[in-house]
């Protein structure tokens, strides 16, 4: 007669153990969801280039330094540059860009300028009968359009945050020197005078670039490039008073540059939502 207290023992017992395995079930899932939900809150999407983007545009602004060669060099040995540009790049791949640079310049070779206005000495005499003291300045600016292509050899590593950029593009530029003088001291390089000493001149140019982005949309965006320029200028001044003559010879010029620049991405096509990630 004692098998049916044993059986039900037995029973109470199996009811007790399948409880607690259930409670320590849900506990275990309940655990791992508030560790999957930590970790989520915790991880930073960041947007990255990709098939189905549509379009980026970005405004780009920066410093460099050039050095020139060939005849532009013979004034002007090297001079630096204050870039700014509008960029628009398609699915990641594809990019135009406007390019507007302001040159200046403190190193200017001002050697057989001022021939017919100086001494034995190679000085001009200011109005106190002193050698004057004139400080030259390079000044000047260019614009370029460019059409470049994307390359990532370092997405595997990068997730595209690092982009290769090769580009060629024309334009045009235009420079001058600026006379710095106590005013009123030296009327020689001053009024309308000073049109025929300040070599302006302007011409077209091809330039070609490559360029490494770095994108991340969590910080900063950075750019650093190396620039080739070819052209050919002309005076736009018909008379050159230095040598006393017409100005019209070509000057040739090559410049090769360095360049370091933020990116502000200022709209993007897609939506956030609609943009692929990574973790990060």
């Amino acid at each position: 007669m004692r098998y049916p207290i044993i059986s039900k023992y037995i029973l109470i017992c199996g009811i007790l153990f399948t409880s607690n395995e259930i409670t320590a079930s849900n506990k275990i899932h309940t655990d791992t969801a508030k560790v999957l939900n930590t970790d989520t809150l915790n991880t930073k999407k960041i947007p990255v280039f990709s098939t189905k983007d549509k379009s980026w545009i970005f405004l780009n602004f920066g410093a460099a330094y050039y050095i020139n060669y060939s005849d532009i060099a013979l004034k002007y040995p090297d001079f630096t540059s204050f870039p700014i540009a509008l960029e628009y790049q398609h699915q990641g791949k594809w990019v135009g860009s406007l390019d507007y640079n302001i040159y200046f310049g403190n190193n200017v070779k001002t050697t057989g300028f001022f021939n017919n206005i100086s001494n034995e000495n190679g000085d001009i005499i200011d109005m106190n009968g002193h050698p004057a003291v004139i400080r030259a300045r390079l000044r000047g600016f260019s614009s370029r359009a460019y059409i470049s292509r994307n390359f990532y050899p370092f997405q595997k590593f990068t997730k595209k945050h690092l982009a290769l950029q090769v580009g060629i593009g024309g334009g045009y530029s235009q420079t001058y020197i600026e006379y710095q003088v106590d005013q009123g001291t030296v009327p020689q390089i001053e009024g309308d005078n000073l049109s025929g000493y300040d070599k302006l001149a302007g011409g077209y140019q091809i330039a070609e670039r490559i360029r490494i982005q770095y994108f991340n949309f969590n910080a900063i965006s950075c750019v650093l490039g190396f620039d080739f320029i070819h052209g050919v200028a002309h005076s736009l001044r018909p008379w050159d008073f230095g040598n006393n003559k017409a100005d019209n010879a070509a000057i040739n010029e090559i410049t090769t540059g360095v360049h370091f620049g933020l990116i502000i991405p200022i709209r993007i096509d897609q939506k956030l939502r609609d943009q692929e990630y990574f973790m990060d």
